[in-house]
């Protein structure tokens, strides 16, 4: 369902100097900071635009709007609005659709927010600045830079060492005119977060940039448990866009792949896309083998030194529970445990209309053998673990009423509005990974002080379910240690420029926002060229020789 139009009125206050000189320096702060703001809502309505139009409007080819050329976004077109009148949000023909609801069509998701719509109104009503880009010079990369970066790098290391080393690439992205300097950015770090967030050694590793533009990246599976099973196998498998090392009919890639392959005799594929592995990586399959995620949540908690049922036999864990949460329109309870690494963090929610669902009466649960209050057990239908890794990232498991892992929560139960699989179904991993942007989310309990149970009942119930003060502390320490080690993690490539002094959790999730882009990407002959290597012609100014074809 559509959301109604919006139409917000301004107000304006007109500023009173009482000294020329006053006003001289009002007049420039004012300046400097409307440019400043200008900028920004410029990145803002570039970001909607490319999630809302380029699906069905690309540019470069496209249908007639092309929202990468300024130009024609505000060229005037006949007896038609023109799509964007500088200053004049209800003159212009693309914010007139947006805003009534009618582009993009209904039935395609994601859709605009109210606050996409205020966003494009306050950029159009500041006169529609340019996009900045970045574009002017950045070379071209193609799959021989990729491939001499390799054989640099490889050659580099001592052999023994040389055949540890395993590459990822966004050479794609940053051939493309339509990836901006801050979304290659936000790509880098959504790849080492991943990385990160699949690996169970405690001590963060940060791919190392192997090329001028920062386009290939190297790591040594070693520091990521990868070689004990021969994961990137795995990888390989699951990877569909790349040419084995050899079969190029170049002959100076040719002869490229081969210096490789006599380094990595048993790698076919050394080098992996940075947004399919992102994108990918962090769903089911791939995240659960990759990560050693086991087939039941009783499995787990023994890898990880939890004993959920002796926990609670002894008072050992902190609960809450509430009406509503952030994926679910049911009751949620969540328990805190030690683990061998942090916390152990597990959730118990329901269908809607059930017996036994409703918290404040049915607060010690689950049912489990030789349970003292059974009677007053909750009964779940499934659930969602959240637990810390070695290097305090955090891992993440779904499970069915019965501990069983699942791939996915059924919509009837858990939801993710920011549909970041593609779907409102929550996928484990990266649904996860986007929705914990910080680490723990806070909440608040309702069951403490909100039962009608007494006697030893109610005793439990205090022991178990801490006051809010307590409760907040451990979700605060957990996020804290989280946000420590994603700034390790990630800081390298989003602390950078204007923003090398911004906190860690004031970025956008980069995995998520990756995935997104990478899902709702439109498939044109331009962009189908980027993904082989081959440049198409190029009209926004980015410079270099084009890329080789990879055969």
């Amino acid at each position: 369902m559509n959301e109604p139009p919006f139409n917000p009125k301004l107000k304006v206050t007109p500023m009173i100097s009482r000294s020329i000189l006053g006003l001289v320096a009002i007049l420039l702060l004012a300046s400097a900071s409307r440019a400043e703001t200008n900028d920004e809502l410029a990145a803002q309505a570039l970001k909607i635009l490319k999630v809302q139009c380029a699906r069905c409007h690309p540019g470069q080819g496209g249908a007639s709007l092309d929202i990468f050329k300024h130009e024609t976004m505000i060229a005037e077109r006949g007896k038609k609005k023109p799509f964007i009148v500088p200053g004049k949000p209800d003159a212009s023909y693309l914010f007139e659709r947006v805003n009534k609801g009618s582009m993009p069509p209904e039935d395609e998701e994601p859709l605009p927010t109210v606050a996409d719509k205020i966003i494009l109104k306050k950029w159009i009503e500041a006169g529609a600045p340019a996009f900045k880009l970045d574009l002017d010079n950045r070379p071209a990369v193609d799959r021989k830079i990729v491939m001499e970066s390799i054989l640099k790098k490889l050659n580099s290391v001592e052999r023994e060492n040389a055949k540890f080393y395993r590459f990822f690439s966004l050479a794609n992205l940053h051939n493309n005119p339509m990836v901006t300097a801050a979304e290659l950015r936000m790509s880098r770090a959504a790849m080492s977060k991943a990385i990160n967030s699949l690996s169970m050694k405690r001590r963060i590793v940060v791919p190392e940039a192997i090329d001028a533009q920062q386009t290939v990246f190297a790591i040594d599976v070693r520091e990521i448990g990868w070689d004990e099973e021969d994961l990137w196998r795995e990888v390989m498998k699951a990877y569909p866009y790349a040419l084995s090392v050899g079969d190029s009919t170049n002959e100076t890639l040719r002869n490229l792949e081969k210096d490789i392959s006599r380094l990595l005799p048993d790698v076919k594929i050394p080098v992996v896309r940075v947004d399919w592995f992102v994108s990918t990586a962090t769903r089911p399959p791939l995240y659960h083998t990759l990560l050693g995620i086991p087939k039941t949540a009783t499995e787990l908690e023994k890898t990880l030194g939890v004993n959920v049922q002796n926990n609670y036999a002894s008072d050992s864990v902190n609960r809450a529970g509430f009406s509503k949460s952030g994926v679910s329109q049911q009751n949620r309870m969540v328990e805190r445990h030690e683990s061998s690494f942090g916390a152990y963090w597990k959730s118990f929610d329901f269908r809607a209309n059930k017996p036994k669902t409703v918290l404040t009466q049915f607060p010690l649960g689950p049912v489990f053998k030789n349970n003292p209050h059974e009677n007053l057990a909750f009964e779940h239908d499934g659930g969602e673990i959240v637990f810390a890794l070695p290097n305090h990232l955090q891992g993440y498991m779904l499970i069915n009423n019965k501990e069983e892992r699942i791939d996915e929560g059924p919509v009837d139960i858990v939801n993710d509005r920011k549909k970041v699989s593609g779907t409102p179904v929550i996928v484990n991993g990266v649904s996860c990974m986007a929705c914990h942007k910080d680490g723990m989310i806070t909440f608040k309990d309702e069951i403490r002080d909100g039962n009608s149970l007494a006697g030893d009942a109610l005793m439990k119930v205090k022991k178990i379910y801490p006051e809010d003060k307590v409760m907040q502390k451990l979700v605060k320490d957990d996020q804290e240690q989280f946000l420590l080690a994603l700034e390790r993690a990630t800081g390298t490539f989003l602390k950078v420029g204007p923003d090398k002094d911004k906190a860690i959790d004031k970025f956008d999730e980069p995995i998520g926002e990756l995935t997104q882009r990478y899902r709702l990407k439109p498939v044109d002959l331009n962009n189908a060229a980027y993904e082989l290597d081959i440049a198409p012609a190029r009209s926004n100014g980015m410079t270099g020789n084009a890329p080789a074809a990879p055969a």
